[in-house]
């Protein structure tokens, strides 16, 4: 459920500590701690803080899609699934879109594609339909490999939504349609 300000207060309480201040303590948690569980609750937390545009601005501050791009390529399966995820919940913000893509997070986030973990790749899928760009050459068939694999898996969650994405993200592609003239 989306916030507004007054419940932001009214949940925060007259001494509670500011979402600002909440989510920066977050971050330096997260950056400092050596316990990995700790990372995965704490990616987890700002993920989840990532679905409500009320912290849009908050996070895009903290520089917090830099933490979820960072995420993504480390070897930890959850720290990758936690940092799709972050992605994929603020992907639709404008700022975080245009970071997204302008430092190079696509590809990024195409490697997620090739994960074992479900979760990750559902929100590589979903990060890339809500990111709604025109693929270069090179990403189309790389992209268009992979996403055709998946849609062929015995799972009915990725093969529905790489099914999806075929037809509605890559078969309409000017990209697509560009190589098969």
């Amino acid at each position: 459920m989306f916030s507004s300000t007054r419940q932001l207060e009214k949940r925060t309480g007259k001494y509670g500590t500011p979402r600002l201040e909440y989510l920066q303590e977050l971050v330096n948690e997260y950056q400092t701690t050596t316990d990995i569980e700790a990372k995965h609750q704490i990616l987890a937390n700002l993920a989840n803080f990532a679905y409500d545009p009320i912290n849009y601005d908050f996070l895009c501050q903290l520089n917090v899609v830099d933490l979820f791009l960072d995420a993504i390529t480390e070897p930890d399966e959850k720290i990758k699934e936690f940092g799709i995820g972050g992605i994929c919940n603020i992907c639709l913000e404008n700022r975080a879109k245009e970071y997204i893509i302008t430092y190079e997070g696509l590809p990024l986030i195409i490697d997620c594609l090739s994960s074992e973990n479900e979760s990750t790749v559902l929100s590589a899928l979903a990060t890339l339909m809500f990111l709604n760009i025109s693929f270069s050459q090179a990403d189309v068939k790389s992209v268009s490999k992979r996403v055709k694999q998946l849609s062929q898996t015995d799972n009915p969650k990725i093969s529905n939504l790489a099914n999806i994405f075929l037809q509605d993200y890559l078969e309409n592609s000017d990209s697509v349609k560009e190589m098969n003239q």
